[in-house]
This record gives C-alpha cells, sequence and structure tokens, in this order.
C-alpha cells in the first residue's frame, strides 16, 4: 500500500514536470513496478484500481488499500496516454558525466527545446530546469541525483541521464553508468579537464564503455578548443581524441560548428548551414584526414579501401566511426555552446549513430 502511494505521488509530482509522451514513461513505469509488474513500457496498455476505499492522492483517486491489479490491455487512446514503440537499436541510453557546472543539464535542456518538447530553455540558476526539479536542487543550484530525460530525434529515442558532477555524488554516476550503453564527458571550454571529469573517466573504464567528450561553453570569453583537447591529452595520454568538428569564430563570437565528415556548417541555435570562413575549411582539410584514419580502422574493409585509395566517402566514415568508437579505438570529441543551443543540433545527429 505504502509503495502505491509513494509511486503515485511521485508520478505525479513528475506529471507536472515533463512532457505528455514523457509522463508515461515515469508514471507507468512506476505504478506498473508497485504492481509487481514489468516496468518496461509496452508490455500492458494500463493497470485499474481497485473502486472501494479510494482516496486523492497527487491530485487524482487511488485506493487507500490493497494492491494495484493488472487489467486486460486496452486502448491507449482511450486512456489518454500512447506510448510509441522503437526498434531496441533506435534506443540509446546516454550518461552525461563530468564536473558540475560544465553544462549537462543545460545540454539537456537544449535537446529538449529543440526537439520541440518544452518552448523555452530552463536554466539552473533560475531553478527552473527540467532534470532539476528536487527542492533541494533548486536551492543549490546544483544536480545532486540523477535524472531521465527523454527526447526523440528522427526516429530514435535517446534517453539522457543526467548525472550530479560533485564528487560527493559519484555513486549516482556508477548507477547511471550501469544503465547506459553510451558515455558523454562534458567538460568546460575553459576549465578543460577537473576532479569530476576524472573521476567519471574511471568510472567509464571500470565499466568498459564507449563514450564521446563534448567541450562546452564554448562561446565563454576565455573560451578554447584547443586547450581543452591539450588538456584531454595531458590527463588520458594513451586516449586517441578526434575532433569531429572545428569551431566557427572563437569566445563571444563562437557562432557553431563545421562538421568534417559532411564538410559542412551548422551555425546558430537552428543549425543553418551557411558559408564558412576559409581558415575553417584550411584547417578542416587536415582535421577530415585524422578523423577518416580514425573510422578505416573500425572495419578491415574499411582500412583496405583506405589504403588502396587514401580516403573514404561519407558514408564510409559514418559507417566506420561507431565500429572503432565502441572497440576503443578512439574517443570523438565535439563542440557545442548549449546556452543558445549552438552545436546541439550536430551533436543530437552524432549521437544518433555513434551511440
Amino acid at each position: 500500500r505504502t509503495e502505491g502511494r509513494l509511486a503515485a505521488q511521485v508520478a505525479a509530482d513528475r506529471r507536472s514536470m515533463v512532457p505528455d509522451y514523457a509522463r508515461s514513461v515515469f508514471g507507468c513505469a512506476l505504478l506498473r513496478r508497485a504492481a509487481g509488474g514489468d516496468p518496461r513500457p509496452g508490455l500492458y496498455s494500463n493497470f485499474r484500481l481497485p473502486s472501494r476505499r479510494r482516496t486523492r492522492l497527487g491530485g487524482r483517486e487511488w485506493p487507500r488499500s490493497g494492491r494495484l491489479e493488472r487489467s486486460a490491455p486496452s486502448d491507449p487512446r482511450r486512456d489518454g496516454i500512447v506510448m510509441k514503440d522503437y526498434r531496441s537499436d533506435r534506443i540509446h541510453n546516454i550518461a552525461l558525466v563530468g564536473h558540475s557546472g560544465a553544462g549537462k543539464t543545460t545540454i539537456t535542456e537544449a535537446a529538449l527545446y529543440l526537439t520541440k518538447v518544452t518552448t523555452r530553455m530552463g536554466k539552473t540558476e533560475d531553478g527552473n530546469t527540467v532534470s532539476d526539479f528536487d527542492p533541494e536542487e533548486v536551492r543549490r543550484g546544483i544536480s545532486i541525483s540523477t535524472s531521465v530525460i527523454p527526447v526523440e530525434w528522427d526516429g530514435h529515442k535517446i534517453n539522457f541521464l543526467d548525472t550530479p558532477g560533485y564528487a560527493d555524488f559519484v555513486g549516482e554516476v556508477i548507477t547511471a553508468l550501469s544503465a547506459a550503453d553510451y558515455g558523454v564527458v562534458v567538460v568546460d571550454s575553459v576549465a578543460g579537464v577537473e576532479v569530476g571529469t576524472e573521476l567519471a573517466w574511471q568510472a567509464l573504464d571500470e565499466l568498459n564503455l564507449p563514450r564521446m567528450v563534448v567541450i562546452n561553453r564554448m562561446d565563454r570569453d576565455n573560451a578554447d578548443a584547443d586547450r581543452a583537447m591539450a588538456s584531454l591529452r595531458e590527463h588520458f595520454p594513451d586516449v586517441r581524441f578526434t575532433p569531429m568538428v572545428l569551431p566557427v569564430g572563437q569566445k563571444s563570437a563562437f557562432q557553431g560548428v563545421f562538421r568534417l565528415n559532411s564538410g559542412k556548417a551548422s551555425l546558430g541555435a537552428e543549425g543553418k548551414e551557411s558559408a564558412v570562413p576559409d581558415e575553417v575549411t584550411r584547417a578542416a582539410s587536415a582535421a577530415r584526414i585524422t578523423l577518416v584514419e580514425a573510422a578505416a580502422e573500425g572495419e578491415d574493409e574499411l582500412m583496405m579501401k583506405y589504403f588502396d585509395e587514401g580516403d573514404l566517402s561519407p558514408d564510409e566514415v559514418r559507417h566506420g566511426l561507431p565500429l572503432a568508437s565502441r572497440a576503443g579505438k578512439f574517443v570523438p570529441v565535439l563542440l557545442t555552446a548549449a546556452n543558445d543551443c549552438r552545436g546541439v543540433l550536430a551533436f543530437l545527429e552524432t549521437l544518433q549513430y555513434l551511440a
């Protein structure tokens, strides 16, 4: 009985924080677990509550006693809950890890906004982000526990696990990584590698999880992608860090990123294609060679073609990169300024095929 009430209250609280389709993920999973059912969506369409001794809790009626009773499947549209089915290869559990203040929560806010889940971005300093809903998190302005933020991008379901950055809550990071199939290490463009970054990296190594690095806050006054890359290589000398994008603009003039594989720029919050300065184009030629070499290591056939022809097509690079990344042969590096959503679209599209 107590478990059922707690699940109902948590589900009601979540309903006020997240969009309609995400409510079903939180609320129904908790109710199914309380009823002894499988918490995964799609196995049962609803649960029937006993009609006797009902009370109001969380704005809805719930039974005072007795267990939740599993009913026969019904029409989800009639129940007001529609849960979309996804193939297993289109569901990605992504853990966002890194030091506190690097911008993990801001990245989830940008992803929610760009995928039209929310109509405006929340800010941690304002205490109105989706993931930091706990009163203590609002008061402190930091993440204390892991939050699940589901978004849909191009037919893929991406479940972001927004983890705390302070070392005091490293247990939350370890728990999130145990449920994730890919890690995203968020690094501040000014501070570079910090204590939280090293702790997260160690946890990823222990679980042998594939990962990428996102250098965030590229629009800060002292932002420097090259210095951040140097910090990564200094602290993790055995790791091969390979940029997948180059910055277009520096510091406060940061406009977006140039994608090395496609040869297209993604500028502004909406990722519009536009002409880029000549110096970016010249730097991209050398940087793409490194990216192609990393992709070629993903498969023997790609390696043979690269040796024979000296290059790979964008589709071949796209095929080889996830194979090499999951094998731990290199770590992709992306750039974002999540406060203004710049670079986040490129980040989502990269996750779609890398994770």
